[in-house]
């Protein structure tokens, strides 16, 4: 049999934040949450190797890398399990943490690069299987890449296998694969390295004359976060007992003994959690699901026709087939999240009964609101993973997303170079909780953004839920504007990039820029230039590029460059502030890649520019309730550059 090759799927894992589904957490319940990340440290320790019996009778004898020796005797594996990241074998040299019913051991972190790994390996004790989960974690403030090798060997030759699909060669539908050998004393193996619903699979490569498969996965990964890969092997005693294991085989259902907030980092086994802003709900096509406080999970169909919260803007009456789910972020506190199918979040306190639930075996169930931790309707057509264009969104610091009529809001910003009022049509998003400056960010719709500060102390919002929210402007996280494109794409002549890392796209908007050079002043037309960069020591200076070749070098007459980056928006930028400039001899539709140094690479609304890595502490996330304000401290404008 020739090699089998299925092309591995590069991606990026859903952003799972450490928290238990759909709660924001507090420092103490976030340390609560990692325990159920990471076994801990101090628990009792492995001897190597360590030797575990599963439900079925079959030995595992784990190495310190993680890996199998033998299996039952020697009739199994010959080694297996192997890890290697980014060309590394993995091996940490320390101990291993054993959960408290010694069934499942954690060893780690090591240091791989960019990234901390684990491993947790935990053999059942009622099924015959041993299951990896391996978590990998970028310890950096950037986008990382991760290529990773996975290496079984058995005792004998793969000449038998049959894949989940009744193939003899692995493909794109596979998630899994039964190997052996028609030598009576060999052991046959189910190898499971995805799940039916999965999207992200591995490339397998396997060979009947071999005894040798493997597994390839390539990811990126933001900064900060982490992401787990999930793997299942059982022993057999032939190939009849394997192929038969991959139909008794329920991944989602071994998958539910795992923890919800590590369950919610594995990338490839279709757990799917969906992420509205940084609120995640489990959700998947077959039933409504109810997470209990206690970590119970409850499938069925909930009953509940509408459900009713009291918010910052008054009552709000919502029918269940508006609602995508909701979660309690605290037992003591009385609000709730609530979801919405067009991707609003709203936040209130809980004015209805309990929630009414028929689960599966058809029993009913009445859950009050101290017993809930999330709730969830299945994915079908009217309540999808995806939601329509929505004409501006207001992000609220508890979380809360707010759909809202762009017009009715006051977008005065007040930047060093004068006061603008915003346009909406101009805008993509406007980012008010900038930890890293203070100051508010402007993103423009041709990709500037602009530093400076939305002065309204508070914002009067026509909501589309037909309410009006008045809310305080240091309680919005960020506002987001349609990212619809314009019937005629943004024009731009010039890239300024100044020193405080904001990049602006527009035209100069001056006939000439002059030079005081060695022969004398010279002007120079902002169509001839190509490039320009100016000197940190001495910010009159510059060295100019032309698009003919030509290089100019000097001294600049004027204290200041007139920009234009959106219609209306003139801007006298001093020259001292600037770093560096380029342009183009005719208007084009799509800017140049700018990386501005020290500058932020702003992502307006996705999980990986809001969530915090596994290991460390959330921030307490202020809880916005009716009538009361937070004491939130307020940025301050910078005046002078350099």
């Amino acid at each position: 049999m020739a090699l089998t090759h299925w092309p591995a799927k590069s991606f990026r894992p859903v952003a799972a934040t450490v928290a238990l589904a759909a709660v924001f957490l507090s420092n103490a319940a976030a340390e609560e949450q990692n325990a159920d990340i990471h076994i801990d440290r101090a628990a009792q320790q492995a001897s190597w190797p360590w030797i575990v019996n599963d439900g079925a009778g079959n030995r595992w004898d784990v190495l310190p890398n993680g890996s199998i020796s033998n299996g039952n005797n020697s009739s199994a594996y010959s080694g297996a399990m192997f890890l290697r990241a980014n060309g590394s074998e993995f091996n940490t040299g320390t101990p291993g943490a054993l959960s408290k019913d010694g069934r499942e051991l954690e060893v780690g972190p090591w240091s791989c690069g960019t990234f901390n790994v684990w491993r947790r390996i935990y053999v059942d004790a009622k099924s015959g299987y041993c299951r990896w989960i391996d978590i990998f974690e970028n310890q950096t403030n950037q986008r990382q890449s991760i290529s990773l090798e996975y290496r079984i060997a058995t005792n004998y030759p793969m000449t038998l296998c049959q894949t989940s699909a009744g193939n003899t060669a692995v493909g794109p539908q596979d998630w899994a694969m039964a190997t052996g050998n028609a030598n009576t004393s060999a052991a046959a193996m189910l190898h499971v390295f995805s799940s039916p619903s999965s999207k992200v699979r591995p490339r397998v490569t396997h060979s009947s004359s071999s005894n040798q498969m493997r597994y390839d996965f390539k990811a990126s990964i933001g900064p900060g976060k982490a992401f787990a890969l999930c793997f299942f092997e059982m022993q057999h005693k032939n190939q009849g007992q394997a192929a038969a294991a991959i139909k008794a085989f329920d991944p989602a259902a071994e998958l539910r003994k795992i923890p919800l907030p590590l369950r919610m980092l594995i990338a490839n086994m279709g757990a799917r959690v969906q992420m509205i802003g940084a609120l995640a709900l489990p959700r998947d096509g077959k039933n409504d699901q109810v997470l209990l406080a206690n970590g119970d999970q409850l499938m069925g169909t909930l009953l509940n026709e509408s459900y009713s919260i009291e918010t910052l803007f008054g009552r709000l009456d919502v029918p269940a087939d508006r609602v995508l789910g909701l979660a309690c972020p605290a037992r003591e506190d009385p609000q709730i999240m609530m979801a919405l199918t067009d991707g609003q979040v709203v936040a209130g306190k809980w004015l209805s009964g309990p929630l009414q639930l028929t689960t599966v075996n058809g029993s009913k169930v009445s859950i009050e609101l101290d017993r809930l931790a999330s709730a969830s309707y299945r994915l079908s057509d009217e309540k999808g993973e995806t939601f329509p264009a929505l004409p501006a969104v207001a992000v609220l610091r508890d979380g809360q997303r707010l759909a809202f009529k762009a017009d009715g809001a006051d977008l005065t910003f007040q930047t060093q170079y004068g006061s603008f009022k915003l346009s909406p049509a101009d805008l993509t998003a406007l980012h008010l909780d900038t930890p890293n400056s203070g100051l508010h960010r402007a993103v423009l719709t041709n990709g500037s953004i602009l530093s400076g500060l939305l002065t309204a102390k508070s914002q009067t919002l026509a909501l589309e839920l037909d309410k009006t929210l008045t809310v305080e402007s240091l309680l919005i996280e960020r506002m987001l504007f349609s990212r619809e494109k314009p019937a005629s794409a943004p024009q731009w002549q010039a890239a300024v990039v100044l020193r405080n890392g904001d990049r602006l796209f527009g035209r100069i908007a001056q006939d000439a820029i002059t030079v005081e050079t060695t022969s004398g002043p010279m002007a120079v037309a902002p169509k001839d230039i190509e490039q320009a960069q100016f000197a940190g020591d001495l910010p009159d200076s510059v060295q100019i590029t032309l698009h003919s070749g030509t290089n100019v070098s000097g001294q600049l007459t004027a204290a200041a460059l007139q920009f234009e980056p959106a219609s209306g928006m003139k801007l006298l930028l001093p020259i001292a502030h600037l770093r560096s400039l380029s342009a183009s001899n005719e208007a084009a539709g799509t800017p140049p890649a700018v990386n501005p140094a020290g500058g932020d690479d702003l992502q307006t609304d996705t999980p990986d520019s809001v969530s915090p890595p596994p290991s460390r502490k959330r921030p307490r996330l202020p809880r916005i309730r009716p009538g009361t304000t937070q004491p939130v401290a307020a940025p301050q404008l910078q005046t002078t550059g350099g």
